[in-house]
């Protein structure tokens, strides 16, 4: 029994995916306004659960807005993948 946990052990620490994506739209001009940023985050499990990406980006907007911010609002969505557990997370940035 204890060599078919080794065994089992030394395969899941010897295999590793790393999976690296990115995408990038933006049409801000620059302003001389103040910076402003607000963020949200959210975890998914296995990737069979993901939370909702036009909720964390509603919610990350809100806060934004309540900080003042009107103008140039843009929003990004990060993951990161820990093996089996996934933390999004929207950050939004504008200007007063």
């Amino acid at each position: 029994m204890k060599r078919i946990f080794f065994a089992i052990l030394m395969s899941l620490s010897m295999t590793s995916c790393v999976h690296i994506a990115g995408v990038s739209a933006s049409n801000v001009t620059a302003d001389k306004g103040r910076q402003v940023m607000a963020s949200t985050s959210g975890m998914g499990f296995l990737s069979l659960t993901t939370p909702n990406a036009k909720s964390l980006e509603a919610s990350a907007i809100a806060q934004l807005k309540q900080k003042g911010a009107t103008k140039n609002v843009t929003t990004r969505l990060e993951m990161r993948n820990f093996i089996i557990v996934q933390m999004y997370s929207v950050t939004a940035t504008g200007e007063k």
